[in-house]
């Protein structure tokens, strides 16, 4: 219902009521969630943007013909500033989302509006033609929530800012340059060391770390697609999902009763033509196992619904084992791929790294799971899954 409608949409011509997405804006939308993926602050990302000549929001309603006009115009020529970027990564209508309802006044006498609280919020979910993807959206709030900065001499955070912290204390670990003997080295240290030395330095060098977590992940790689390969097996048997084989059960046991209602009306007609039932036992009879047939009929659709949601819910929970098997063949850690598969990294010391990799509840969920379906799951000395099915149900 608004005039302008948020940079990388349009009105549907034919509906104005309707969104569709902006072939130039949304392009320039998408480029900025993969600069934020990469490890750009949203200065640099500004920064990008204006020195490739990129109109800024403001400037692109002005040139299609817009009288859009802002408070937030200083120069002649409105650019693209660390706001402007920051308000687009955290606008959930580039998700297909569209939120409204942010503001409202006391009263109509008083024009000063205020933001309302976000439960009073009106969110439509799924509304229009995502311009990126939820798990996309997803991550780069997290990193938004990071205190991650960059070096003046450089467009990106390094590869583990904010997602290496001292295992101890829980802070981050803070990349420092020594130089020795001409030579420069990189290194990593708890940040509460480095400020009050409250903390042990917890120093571990920049490579021997990045080798570390590289090796790690690999493995944690390899053996999701252990998983993989042993669900895609399991599932070319029906109903081998322990709580879909229960539904079934009583999928058989409710089809059964349908049976035996309609037998048993049958010989209830029988037994009235025989006389050995009289006629308004008949009907009181005859009512009540209609009314027994129909609630079994009434359950058999309402398991069937279950069953398929069950199965559409099981199909899409293991979506997550994608996102890591496409890396299968990763040989150099970028910044996408770590804040993609990693949560957070611990350093205990130089030979005690922990990593909590994202998804790490579904892979201890579906690792208790599986001895259910008859799949023996043992880890050897290196963490590598070993993986045996016993039996087929």
């Amino acid at each position: 219902m608004t005039p302008f409608v948020a940079f990388g949409y349009q009105k549907v011509k034919a509906d104005k009521h309707k969104l569709e997405i902006d072939p130039v804006a949304g392009s320039v939308v998408q480029d900025i969630f993969k600069m934020k993926l990469q490890g750009m602050s949203q200065d640099a990302i500004a920064n990008r943007l204006n020195e490739l000549g990129v109109l800024s929001p403001f400037e692109y309603k002005i040139s299609s013909g817009s009288h859009y006009e802002t408070g937030f115009r200083q120069k002649e020529q409105a650019l693209w500033s660390s706001v402007t970027v920051r308000r687009i990564l955290e606008n959930e209508v580039y998700i297909g989302n569209l939120v409204q309802g942010k503001r409202t006044t006391p009263n109509h006498k008083v024009k000063q509006s205020y933001v309302k609280p976000e439960d009073d919020w009106i969110r439509i979910e799924k509304n229009h033609e995502p311009l990126v993807s939820e798990r996309d959206f997803e991550i780069v709030q997290r990193l938004l929530g990071m205190d991650t900065r960059t070096s003046p001499d450089q467009k990106q955070v390094y590869l583990l800012s904010g997602i290496a912290v001292c295992a101890d204390c829980g802070a981050p670990m803070t990349r420092k340059v020594s130089t020795v003997a001409g030579k420069k080295y990189a290194y990593y240290l708890c940040s509460t060391n480095k400020e009050t030395k409250r903390c042990s330095s917890h120093r571990i060098p920049e490579k021997d770390l990045e080798n570390v977590v590289l090796v790690m992940l690999k493995q944690h790689i390899q053996n999701i697609m252990h998983l993989k390969r042993v669900l895609e097996f399991i599932g070319t048997v029906p109903f081998q999902e322990i709580n879909v084989k229960k539904l079934q059960d009583r999928l058989e046991k409710k089809k059964m009763e349908t049976e035996r209602c309609k037998e048993l009306r049958m010989m209830l007609y029988s037994d009235m033509k025989e006389g050995i039932v009289s006629k308004e036992d008949y009907v009181e009879l005859h009512a009540a196992y209609g009314k027994r047939l129909r609630n079994a009929e009434e359950s058999i659709r309402a398991i069937q619904k279950e069953m398929d949601n069950m199965l559409e819910k099981a199909d899409a929970s293991n979506t997550w084992l994608d996102y890591f098997v496409k890396y299968q063949d990763i040989e150099v850690l970028t910044r996408t791929v770590i804040v993609e598969l990693i949560r957070e990294i611990r350093v205990h010391d130089k030979k005690n790294i922990e990593i909590i990799f994202d998804f790490n509840d579904c892979y201890q969920a579906l690792l208790t799971q599986l001895p259910a379906m008859g799949v023996e799951v043992a880890a050897d000395p290196d963490n590598n899954l070993q993986v045996k099915i016993k039996e087929v149900v």
